[in-house]
């Protein structure tokens, strides 16, 4: 009976080595795979995040760009105010100064009223808290040193960065 014994262990020995091999390998191939599908999940959402972020950032950047570009001579303190609070950072800072220097005395001198309008828009890159987005403008100016309407177009790169929850303008370029 001992005999029988040793010999049933014998065969199920290897038997039960080979089966926790196999459950071990099985496992790290299960854990692997769904690290793998883990990942790409993550990425995906990100994706997802990133996407929506972008799409926030260039509905405010169309509405923006449309405030700061965008005063009329007879209320062009409180149309340059109503814009600064649309900015952040330096641009902020600068914009302040060339409205209040510049554009403002411009403005009230030349009776110059402008409006801005979007032709189009689009993003060149997006991150969860700052996106490029490039706008065609045209912009209408009337002043009383102009026989007729002005009518410019141009290219604006607008950099657009996430502060307190709300897509504000970082910075402005004319391409």
């Amino acid at each position: 009976m001992a005999r029988l014994r040793y010999a049933v262990r014998a065969v199920i020995r290897p038997v039960t080595a080979h089966r926790r091999i196999a459950l071990s390998t099985w496992a790290v191939v299960v854990l692997a795979l769904a690290g793998v599908a883990g990942g790409f999940w993550w990425q995906h959402r990100e994706h997802q995040a990133n996407e929506a972020a972008g799409q926030a950032a260039l509905d405010a950047a169309r509405k923006d760009v449309v405030d700061v570009l965008s005063y009329d001579f007879r209320t062009v303190d409180d149309d340059l105010a109503r814009a600064k609070t649309r900015l952040t950072g330096k641009f902020q800072d600068d914009f302040a100064q060339l409205a209040s220097g510049v554009v403002a005395p411009a403005a009230k001198q030349d009776q110059i009223d402008t409006r801005a309008e979007i032709a189009g828009s689009g993003l060149v890159s997006t991150s969860a808290d700052e996106a490029v987005a490039l706008l065609f403008v045209n912009q209408t100016t009337r002043s009383i040193k102009l026989t007729a309407p002005k009518i410019d177009g141009s290219r604006l790169q607008l950099t657009m960065r996430l502060v307190g929850g709300q897509w504000l303008v970082s910075d402005l370029k004319p391409l």
